[in-house]
Parts: structure tokens; C-alpha cells; sequence
């Protein structure tokens, strides 16, 4: 499939884009599993996208987060200057809320293989199948230590303040988890994703 064939307009909202190519094509999202592949491989072929539109889109901004739902957000570290790398986009599963912010399962720290592995083995907990508006993963740390199917989670696990957001929440349907983890929205600063995803697998292993 040509990358061409999947360009969206810079004004309308990449995931409902991708929705609407998956649907012609008879694939319900997240219903089979030939349908997470195709939307987990039709993502991946973006370049680029308009994280700037991403923020824009009204219908999915939130002004708080709940675990177990996924989020997208711009965010600049309170420790910036120290950290060899942080991403400034984070897509994340929020984990644990805590007084000044949360923990979340931020999917860019893992390379595209990694982060299926471990979205296929979340999915186990996911409280509705169809993937409706309810739908979410039922997280928490000791679920996620305690299960050998849950190893890649540990790199991906990261303390979110809320005093260093930059842009408020947008929710991620549960139709569209797949899509979201494979865009190119990842924006790490300090270091490239090559260095980034070499230092994961070295810790997971």
C-alpha cells in the first residue's frame, strides 16, 4: 500500500482518516487480528504528523485523566537539564494517580515490535472487547510486576507532574489505541529514538 494513498489534510483528524480507510476495508478496529494489523501497519507508514492539530481537536480534550484510558499530551520535564532524554509527546496508559501528577505507561519509550508485544498482552485486561467509549485496561503496579507477560512495561513507566504539562489531555478513543501507538508522535529531546529504544531493550533484558 502506498503511503500516498493514506496522506490526510493537515485540517481534519488523522484518526478518523485512518477509521474511515479501515472501515471501506471491512476492518473493525481492534476486532480481529487482522484488523490490529492493518491499523498498526497503516499507522506506522506516516512520516510525520501535525501533533499541533493533534492538540486542537476539541472533541477529545480532556481536562483530567483516569487510569486505564489512553492519553496524548505535550509535556517538558521538570528535570530537563539532567535527564539524558525525555519525550515531549507522551501517549501513555496513566497507571497510578498521585497528588501532583501520575503514573503512566508511556508506549514511545518501546520500539514498534515491543510496544505490540505489550499492548497485545494489555489487551488481556481490557473491560469490553468491542472497544466502546467504556472501554478500558483494568492497570495497576502490582498487576503489571507481578505477570511475566507485562516484562516491557517496566521502561515505559514514568512520573508525569502536572505543574509540566503544556497543552491539556487528549483522550484517545479505544478504537484508535492501535493507531496511536504506531504514529510517528514520539518526541524525544536529548536523544534520538534509535538511542532511546537501544537503552530499552538493554534494560529489558
Amino acid at each position: 500500500m502506498a503511503i500516498a494513498n493514506l496522506s490526510t489534510s493537515p485540517n481534519r483528524y488523522i484518526f478518523s482518516d485512518i477509521l474511515k480507510k479501515g472501515s471501506s476495508r471491512s476492518f473493525a478496529a481492534g476486532k480481529t487480528d487482522d484488523a490490529i494489523k492493518w491499523y498498526r501497519n497503516t499507522a506506522k507508514m506516516f512520516t510525520s504528523v501535525n501533533r499541533d492539530r493533534l492538540l486542537r481537536e476539541k472533541s477529545q480534550i480532556r481536562t483530567s485523566v483516569e487510569p486505564g484510558s489512553m492519553y496524548m499530551f505535550a509535556y517538558e520535564a521538570k528535570h530537563k537539564d539532567t535527564l539524558p532524554y525525555y519525550d515531549a509527546f507522551p501517549v501513555i496508559f496513566p497507571v497510578r494517580l498521585l497528588d501532583d501528577g501520575f503514573l503512566g505507561l508511556n508506549f514511545h519509550y518501546l520500539q514498534p515490535q515491543l510496544r505490540a508485544m505489550l499492548m497485545d498482552s494489555l489487551y488481556t485486561l481490557n473491560t469490553d472487547p468491542k472497544l466502546t467509549q467504556n472501554a478500558k485496561i483494568k492497570l495497576s503496579y502490582q498487576l503489571l510486576r507481578g505477570a511475566s507477560q507485562f516484562k516491557h512495561f517496566q521502561p515505559c513507566l514514568k512520573r508525569y507532574l502536572y505543574s509540566q504539562f503544556r497543552s491539556k489531555f487528549v483522550y484517545v478513543d479505544p478504537n484508535t489505541w492501535d493507531i496511536a501507538l504506531f504514529l510517528p508522535t514520539e518526541q524525544f529531546r536529548g536523544a534520538t529514538n534509535a538511542q532511546v529504544w537501544s537503552d530499552t531493550r538493554k534494560a529489558i533484558l
